[in-house]
């Protein structure tokens, strides 16, 4: 998981000193905490603060969801 998420990204989270990820996991992605992403040789949240969001879609009420703004 982590050479297809966050691999391709890290020469450019290393560039621009990124030290935070907010995740914002959709669908099957949902289930894998973050805490098992892991390169081979370190678990991401040893280099990374990592936030998880689970996305305003879930967060709304139910009642909210219905209505048009």
């Amino acid at each position: 998981m982590h050479r297809w998420l966050i691999e391709p990204i890290s020469p450019w989270l290393k560039q621009n000193h990124i030290n935070t990820l907010v995740l914002v996991p959709d669908g099957v992605l949902r289930l894998i905490p973050p805490a098992a992403l892991h390169d081979g040789q370190h678990y991401l949240i040893e280099s990374y603060a990592v936030s998880v969001s689970q996305g305003l879609s879930l967060s709304l009420a139910p009642s909210l969801q219905s209505h048009e703004f």
